[in-house]
């Protein structure tokens, strides 16, 4: 890294720790998003001294306390942290939708956490709910569902038909003795 570089970070990390002390105080939106810019700088620097491109494992972790240590960040909330960078990963989407709140719901919407919560709530994309059918689609439903059952009765009839006509078949191979009308007693030679 050059020394610009260093020197912008320095500066960044500089206004973050200031941020931070002011959030111990009285917390605004404005000194959260100059903490997290700060623990973002110290995330990419934790990682840069673990040799890894990703924000986890043990080299990682052990870097990035010790950072925060150096940085006087160590005595923030580990939830709180979580949710702030999570808030500027999600940041140019955030700020949009805090611009269409009113000043007062912006004043009162100011810890990662909660704004994160609202956010999420008011950007979820809500179920769709099944749209309620017509009168025709309920006529035309019914109507299909009754030809259906009439078809059904039809197939049934056919087949209490083709069963008689099997019976009576049976019926007469066998003889007049299993020819008696029903209830009736079987007489023996």
């Amino acid at each position: 890294m050059n020394t610009r570089e260093n020197d912008e970070r320095d500066r960044i990390i500089r206004q973050g720790k200031a941020a931070w002390a002011r959030l111990k105080k009285d917390k605004s939106w404005e000194d959260w998003m100059s903490t997290g810019e700060a623990l973002t700088e110290g995330r990419e620097i934790a990682m840069y001294d673990a040799g890894t491109n990703r924000p986890e494992g043990k080299g990682y972790a052990g870097a990035f306390n010790l950072w925060l240590i150096e940085n006087k960040f160590d005595d923030m909330d580990p939830s709180d942290r979580a949710k702030l960078f999570k808030v500027m990963e999600l940041r140019p989407d955030i700020e949009a939708w805090r611009a269409t709140l009113t000043r007062t719901e912006r004043m009162k919407l100011n810890h990662p956490t909660t704004v994160l919560r609202k956010f999420e709530a008011a950007t979820k994309i809500k179920p769709l709910k099944p749209a309620k059918p017509s009168k025709d689609d309920a006529l035309r439903e019914v109507a299909e569902e009754h030809h259906a059952a009439v078809a059904e009765v039809a197939q049934l009839k056919a087949r209490v038909a083709e069963l008689e006509e099997e019976n009576a078949s049976l019926r007469e191979q066998l003889g007049p003795e299993w020819n008696r009308p029903a209830g009736t007693k079987r007489v023996r030679p």
